[in-house]
């Protein structure tokens, strides 16, 4: 599969102060991002990711490794592919959404009848239409991240990567961002998303890479990374309050008269078999998946770096 983006053993080292103390934001960084996938890259705070992406977009320059976009070398004309929405983005607050886009297309040297198109369209894919001529400073956090996401967008570019893009948002606002990249996506933008929402990136990442301490730690496609493997879940009602569950099961819990019992599944049959044999009813069986949230907390747990 063709890559958007492919970082290999990257790495950066900042000093700190007037005696210059080093310290590495990221030690090896190695990522391959598929054409056309939502790729995920998650850590905890100070664990890279946003060294990495400035890397990727030309505003660092790593101190060894490799960068390349669409398979052509990390250069000023490669990079025009690229859009970027960074975690704390700064817009003229005095310009209306409208005159705001229209200069950063003057940027890329958009000519005026496709700079006015473009606007028009980019203003509508974000719901702010009716917001064209409002300035910015009147824009609520979450039409800034929408408008974001719009300049972003204004070359056109094939790899969008944004930081953070819900950060502050209420869950309202998190599903409209969440809608917003979704469709990019389904249009055939190759998108990296850095985000702390671990539930929204469950939702509309293919991939993710989880790194800590300037390295990658784990990556893979979020179904198979999610998969237990062969467990299911039973739940069952109505047990006698002296039942005794099976020695086989892995985990059980009980709430409010429930039991949902964990077991494998060449022990799912002797499970069921227990529950109705007790006089118990089976409300539900389903295969067990973690959570992206638990499985980040069982890489991670407390081995974080922390800014």
């Amino acid at each position: 599969m063709d890559t958007a983006l492919e970082l290999e053993n990257l790495a950066k080292t900042y000093k700190i102060g007037w005696r210059g103390i080093e310290r590495k934001a990221v030690v090896d960084i190695s990522l391959a991002i598929p054409t056309g996938t939502v790729f995920g890259l998650l850590g905890p705070n100070g664990a890279g990711k946003t060294t990495t992406i400035k890397m990727a977009v030309g505003f660092l320059r790593p101190d060894s490794g490799r960068i390349s976009i669409f398979g052509q070398a990390n250069s000023l004309k490669i990079r025009s592919r690229i859009g970027f929405l960074p975690e704390q983005p700064y817009f003229y607050p005095h310009l209306t959404a409208e005159k705001a886009l229209d200069f950063y297309a003057r940027l890329f040297y958009i000519k005026k009848a496709v700079r006015q198109e473009r606007v028009r369209l980019l203003l509508d894919t974000v719901g702010l239409s009716d917001s064209a001529n409002l300035p910015l400073q009147k824009f609520s956090k979450g039409m800034l991240q929408r408008f974001g996401i719009a300049q972003a967008l204004v070359n056109n570019p094939d790899l969008l990567i944004v930081d953070e893009p819900a950060s502050g948002l209420d869950p309202i606002g998190q599903v409209e961002i969440r809608k917003i990249l979704t469709a990019l996506n389904a249009e055939g933008k190759s998108i990296l998303l850095s985000s702390h929402y671990l539930s929204e990136v469950e939702n509309i990442c293919h991939e993710v890479a989880i790194i800590n301490k300037g390295t990658v730690i784990s990556r893979g496609k979020v179904k198979n990374l999610l998969d237990t493997g062969d467990t299911y879940a039973v739940i069952a009602s109505s047990l006698p309050t002296d039942w005794q569950p099976i020695k086989l099961a892995t985990k059980i819990e009980r709430v409010n008269g429930m039991v949902r019992m964990v077991v494998e599944k060449h022990r799912l049959d002797r499970a069921i078999e227990n529950i109705r044999s007790s006089g118990g009813f089976i409300e539900g069986v389903h295969r067990t998946t973690k959570t992206l949230e638990q499985l980040f907390m069982e890489i991670i747990g407390g081995d974080t770096r922390g800014n």
